[in-house]
């Protein structure tokens, strides 16, 4: 009876009439052979009409989506099989089998919602994932059946969970109201049983090929289809107009499932016509028109990622008909990584980012390979490592399908170029602004923009000092997410709110939250020798008694380059002032004016000037725990006496090693 239940999940999918499907070729592309771009303004109308559908039933090959290499190409897998990723991940996937699957209680489930704690849950979650991701691989390297017996557990495991939300997004979005929760980790787990059914074929068991797309059907494909054919979003589905990495990376997982399972092309074509009308919302509202993602790289390595992994699923499954990887906003976005180093490899840490956060090697080879912008950096001869296998819900087979696929006969060896010295993203207020010359790496980032961004801090005027590779200096970044992070209690948090922020403390007061609190940029200076950019903040603070308030950062170039942090401040009676230094490092205090600050292998000399007023030093470590189980140092630095002016200078000079 369970498998005729399977085996009729079919007709959950059945496609909506709008009459006869159009034969591949019927339509015309507006410009022949150029294929079709994603449209740069969402669609204002609910998606499912008839010319949309056809479209792109039209363009659709017949057969459905199977990422490569599958298990029947051997000599693929045999070559696959010497390097050092593959080979890693076996010796995991053997280790894997010693072990059994972790168990996800129903005390994990509620420790959320009880205790606000989501890793317990979310680890075992993640496990069951990777394991099923590991056996797959290995046994796509051996095919000889070893790892299959391991493979259906899983899969049993997987296919008979309560949800495949995860209590932090079930919660908020009334799951237990009976609505069907289709979140980042539920779309996740259905791309991969779908690479998984794709990869294995028919040596996975007939019941079990039919579960997988019952359960794929039943918890993604199906609330996704009838929210965009009618155009009511609710809250199981709401990402579908979100301007965050939640769409995108949904998107993902609903289109590598539909592409892959469902056999109807006419199906498949809806599901194409609702990313053509919501995708567009992420790619105009979650970037400036610059390119520049306020939720940092890391999301940006998370949602846009999905957006080059979802892309290559279309462009394939429409035998290239259809690119969404075109046009200038894509490109202003995918150039953002190049923009934003501060020194090589080093990446600001704002909003919910780590310090030390990196871009993904994977999708950086992926857009170098599509759109040639000139960074043969990005290209890696071999398979990237680490492998995009992993991601904080689970793992993905569909990234590493695309990454083994890649064609690495032929390698771009054109120079790598030399970064500007400066870059301005100027809609977001951030700054890069870099030493060049022939010294060790030295570099400034800072920002102004918001309170009220994507991944919010309340963090005007927010700064990080990178050196050689380090960031002595910096901007705290993310806590490990507990229910407090994305609640009404979010600017608790020691590292979210200002104050565990290198910005002023203004009477007491600390930065408002909300977009009405912003900055603004009053003037900017570039030279080759010397860059100076000014901006107020007045705005980011509720202090009645706050005339103005402008914080000047300075680079200056040369054989001794170093940076300025002025704040100028007035008041219309005397009132309190502070800044502040922070570093996940350690300050070491040489004298009353000077303080050294070192992390990562090396040092940043503080030398303040506060205009003649005394001032106290006050080290404390902030609560928040941050990735690798880190804590920030945050060095108070407050005027002894209120004040109705003042002006304090923090020079800060790398120290040679």
């Amino acid at each position: 009876m369970r498998t005729a239940l399977f085996l009729c999940s079919v007709f959950f999918l059945a496609p909506v009439s709008y009459g006869a499907p159009a034969p591949v070729g019927s339509l015309v592309i507006p410009v022949p052979g150029v294929p079709l771009a994603m449209p740069e303004a969402p669609k204002s109308r609910v998606p499912m009409e008839k010319e949309a559908v056809a479209r792109f039933a039209a363009v659709l090959v017949e057969d459905t989506y199977r990422p490569q290499p599958a298990i029947e190409d051997r000599a693929s897998w045999a070559e696959l099989a010497k390097t050092t990723e593959i080979q890693r991940v076996f010796v995991q996937a053997l280790a894997d089998l010693k072990e059994t699957s972790p168990v996800l209680t129903p005390e994990l489930f509620e420790a959320f919602n009880t205790t606000g704690d989501r890793r317990g849950y979310e680890t075992a979650f993640r496990k069951r994932s990777e394991r099923l991701a590991h056996f797959t691989l290995a046994e796509c390297v051996e095919a000889k059946g070893h790892f299959l017996p391991a493979i259906e557990k899983e899969l049993a495991l997987i296919l008979a969970e309560n949800t495949w939300a995860v209590p932090a997004h079930w919660y908020p979005r009334k799951g237990p109201d009976g609505v069907m929760v289709l979140d980042l980790a539920a779309a996740a787990r259905g791309s991969l049983l779908a690479v998984v059914d794709a990869w294995l074929g028919n040596r996975l068991q007939a019941p079990t090929r039919a579960a997988i797309r019952h359960e794929v059907s039943r918890r993604v494909l199906q609330p996704y289809l009838e929210a965009a054919r009618t155009g009511r979003v609710g809250s199981g589905v709401s990402w579908m107009t979100a301007v965050n990495n939640w769409n995108a990376v949904c998107h993902a997982g609903v289109l590598v499932s539909a592409l892959t399972l469902i056999e109807s092309r006419q199906t498949r074509a809806e599901f194409l016509a609702g990313a053509e009308a919501y995708l567009p919302i992420y790619l105009r509202d979650g970037f400036t028109a610059e390119g520049y993602s306020t939720e940092g790289p890391a999301y940006w390595n998370y949602g846009f990622g999905a957006y080059i992994e979802l892309c290559q699923a279309v462009k394939t499954a429409t035998a290239g008909r259809v690119d969404w990887m075109q046009g200038e906003r894509i490109r202003s976005i995918a150039a953002y990584p190049a923009r934003l180093a501060i020194t090589p490899g080093v990446y600001p840490s704002f909003s919910d980012n780590a310090p030390g956060v990196k871009f993904s090697p994977w999708a950086l080879d992926s857009i170098e390979r599509q759109l040639n912008l000139g960074q043969p950096a990005w290209r890696q001869r071999d398979i990237p490592a680490p492998l995009p296998l992993y991601h904080g819900l689970g793992a993905t087979l569909h990234r590493v399908a695309i990454t083994l696929g890649a064609d690495r006969t032929q390698e771009n060896q054109a120079p790598v170029p030399t970064a500007a010295l400066r870059d301005e993203f100027a809609e977001a207020q951030v700054f890069i602004l870099r030493a060049g010359g022939d010294q060790a790496p030295f570099g400034l980032a800072f920002k102004g923009g918001h309170n009220g961004e994507l991944h919010n801090h309340n963090d005007l005027g927010s700064y990080i000092i990178a050196v050689n590779g380090a960031t002595p200096i910096l901007d705290p970044g993310m806590e490990i997410y507990t229910k407090r992070t994305f609640s009404p209690q979010r600017y608790e948090s020691r590292v979210i709110s200002s104050y565990g922020h290198p910005v002023p403390l203004v009477a007491g007061r600390e930065q408002s939250t909300g977009e009405r609190f912003a900055a603004q940029v009053v003037r900017r200076v570039w030279t080759a020798d010397h860059d100076e950019v000014t901006l107020d903040l007045k705005g980011g603070y509720e202090v009645a008694e706050l005339q103005s308030l402008e914080r000047t950062f300075s680079l200056q170039r040369g054989l001794r380059p170093l940076v300025q942090i002025i704040d100028n401040v007035h008041f219309s009676s005397p009132q309190s002032f502070a800044t502040a230094l922070v570093t996940l490092g350690e300050f070491e205090r040489i004298n009353d004016r000077t303080v050294r600050v070192r992390d990562g292998g090396q040092t940043v000399e503080v030398t303040i000037d506060a205009a003649g007023k005394s001032y106290r030093l006050n080290e404390e470590l902030l609560p928040e725990t941050l990735p690798n189980n880190k804590k920030a140092r945050r060095l108070g630095i407050t005027l002894d006496e209120p004040v109705s002016e003042a002006r304090v200078i923090l020079t800060l000079e790398p120290v040679a090693q």
